[in-house]
């Protein structure tokens, strides 16, 4: 094989002739160059991707480990999904990777919380959102708490963040344990080629030899919901959507949507546009993960990999009269994605029921799920500076169809089946055999919210937060 590629390289620099015998002459300068001349720009770069493929070559034969890929489609729910039955054509490429073997996926995940910082410490440490206490501005979890990045390092393995998402910034402490980190300062920076792009060029940085850790956020599905082309037969071309989420924008339609102040049919062209908008940005991440996974393809790293792909959180398209995210465990915003697949795995993960995404932190530290399954609960708490307002709440899925909430210190309950849009919620009993545990969790969830809601902001994280429309 390696004089077979030696042929080959000789062949492009002949010209792409096969052998010497069909090749013509070469009579320039630089087939007279010394070969004692240092390499030129470009041979070095050639030399230093030759040198990191033959790398790569060694680690698959010598590697114990396997790399670990940990995929978050940022803000993508699963009832906009084509994969998940939506009706309109959203996510083709997931739609034919979940349909390859050794991939298993669920559209019944459920994310630990409803906004980006919160769910990412959940996937980063295994622990609810009461536990690491990460759902303040600014404010991060403790370095006693040990993070999934850190506990690969320890197992040998070489550790890189790539996130579209500019909330992952250091202030988050999100980026602990990290060898290289590339975060963007933008919504708009990176996306489609672009997350493509610097995805190649962080390769290009690890340690060949080494397993990998590469986590990876794709921002494509998050507001601004991106313009939407001519000539798409299942959605209207449409501009960019940008909601006016500032005080300077009090008056914006965002806001005049959710205090209901809108005539019926504006308010429907509006959601309409809302819908169409972020319909694309699904569409489009769906895109930029294949282009994504066709380089860690190209690069070798899903020889012998576990893959994990999921959402930190949903959306709200005008459900409770609701947009974006935060703020409530409905539905709409916790209710996500998730893939998962394993090269050595003889048979594929069984994802039976209602799902907790948390499991992204077990699946990528041990190739497993734990002995003791993660309880399927979601936290938001009130914003006072977000215009939606919100609620402390806890959230948890039991046997069957049942939701039981902890909000604002009130025990409810529904069923999903009959109300899927959790219009109808009734008082939980005290004798019902869940009643003590979600009281016990939303007793915590007061707790730790009552401490984080008494330390001081981070001025820098408030405002990048307010830059991303995350407060007012």
């Amino acid at each position: 094989m390696t004089k077979l590629l030696s042929l080959l390289a000789l062949s492009v620099s002949l010209g792409g002739c096969v052998s010497l015998e069909s090749c013509a002459p070469v009579n320039t300068e630089a087939s007279k160059a010394d070969p004692t001349d240092p390499p030129t720009r470009k041979g070095r770069k050639a030399n230093k991707k030759r040198d990191r493929a033959e790398a790569r070559a060694r680690k698959r034969g010598e590697q114990t480990q396997q790399n670990v890929v940990f995929i978050v489609l940022d803000t993508v729910r699963s009832a906009s999904m084509s994969l998940c039955g939506y009706e309109r054509p959203t996510t083709p490429y997931l739609d034919k990777l979940a349909a390859q073997d050794g991939w298993s996926h669920t559209c019944e995940a459920y994310s630990p919380a409803t906004w980006t910082i919160p769910s990412h410490a959940s996937y980063f440490t295994g622990l609810s959102v009461p536990e690491h206490e990460s759902d303040a501005m600014g404010q991060t979890f403790g370095e006693e708490i040990p993070v999934l990045s850190e506990l690969l390092k320890e197992k040998g393995y070489e550790t890189a963040m790539m996130s579209a998402n500019p909330t992952l910034r250091e202030e988050s402490g999100l980026q602990r344990g990290f060898d290289h980190v590339v975060v963007e300062k933008g919504l708009m920076s990176i996306r489609g080629k672009t997350a493509s792009r610097r995805v190649r060029s962080l390769l290009e940085e690890v340690d060949p030899s080494k397993p990998l850790f590469m986590f990876i956020n794709l921002i494509d599905a998050h507001d601004p919901y991106p313009a939407i082309p001519a000539g798409i037969d299942w959605v209207p071309e449409r501009p960019r959507l940008r909601f006016g989420v500032h005080k300077e924008g009090l008056n914006e339609t965002y806001h005049q949507y959710i205090r209901g102040e809108l005539e019926e049919q504006v308010a429907d062209d509006y959601l309409a546009a809302v819908r169409d908008g972020y319909d694309w940005g699904i569409h489009e991440v769906d895109d930029t993960l294949e282009g994504v996974l066709q380089v860690l393809r190209k690069h070798g790293i899903l020889d012998d990999a576990r893959v994990i792909i999921t959402s930190d959180h949903g959306e709200f398209i005008g459900e409770h009269r609701l947009l974006r995210h935060g703020c409530f465990t409905w539905e709409p915003v916790t209710k996500v994605p998730f893939l998962y697949m394993d090269t050595r795995a003889e048979q594929p993960l069984a994802m039976d029921g209602p799902f907790s995404a948390t499991n992204s932190f077990f699946l990528a530290r041990d190739g497993a799920l734990p002995a003791e399954p993660v309880p399927v609960a979601s936290y938001s708490k009130e914003r006072v500076r977000d215009p939606k307002k919100g609620a402390d709440m806890a959230a948890l899925h039991t046997h069957g169809d049942q939701k039981v909430y902890w909000m604002n210190a009130d025990l409810l309950q529904t069923h999903l089946q009959t109300d899927p849009g959790e219009l109808d919620l009734q008082p939980l009993p005290e004798t019902d055999p869940v009643a003590a545990t979600i009281k016990a969790m939303g007793e915590a969830h007061a707790e730790h919210l009552e401490r984080v809601r008494s330390k001081d902001d981070d001025a820098d994280m408030l405002k990048a937060l307010e830059e991303l429309g995350y407060l007012e």
